[in-house]
């Protein structure tokens, strides 16, 4: 009979469920932050997500919880090198006091997380799988932008002062 088969297999062997190669080493959960953070009582919280553009050009996107500041940076690609790198700079130029902690989801461009707890002492906390409203101001914010950069508009069309002048509508600055 196993002739018949369409492939000639003798052995049909079972289907096995792999375990995903894209994990994020040393994930701490949002269930872990705490309650200052949660309840938005002391600056320094950070949400930070990536809206992805025509041409898969991604702009990252961070919002602080207390204060609701939202800055956002264009990026060039998508690795998680330079998510990290990206940040970092932003987070350079901020005061000291204002980097506790920032929340991601679980896409592996925030893979290198590490190196925001190493450099500057910032603690890491990622959502629950398909639970993005736990991160919700960046969600929000997400949307607002998405009135001025929907997911066909060629982002590479702008430079960088009407970058500016979009994010005055949007009430988020580029940097």
């Amino acid at each position: 009979m196993w002739k018949l088969l369409t492939r000639g297999h003798r052995i049909r062997r079972p289907m096995r469920a792999r375990r995903s190669r894209d994990r994020i080493k040393d994930r701490a959960s949002i269930h872990d932050r705490p309650e200052a953070a949660e309840n938005r009582q002391e600056a320094g919280h950070w949400e930070a997500d990536l809206i992805i553009c025509k041409r898969t050009r991604p702009v990252l996107v961070i919002h602080e919880r207390k204060s609701r500041v939202t800055l956002a940076a264009r990026m060039t690609g998508k690795s998680a090198a330079e998510t990290v790198s990206v940040m970092m700079s932003i987070f350079r130029r901020l005061d000291p006091a204002l980097r506790k902690s920032v929340t991601f989801d679980n896409d592996t461009t925030f893979a290198q997380h590490s190196l925001l707890r190493s450099m500057f002492n910032m603690t890491t906390w990622f959502c629950d799988a398909y639970a993005s409203w736990q991160k919700g101001g960046v969600e929000n914010a997400n949307g607002r932008l998405r009135r001025w950069l929907p997911r066909d508009f060629d982002i590479d069309a702008m430079d960088d002062e009407e970058l500016q002048d979009l994010g005055k509508d949007a009430k988020i600055c580029f940097a």
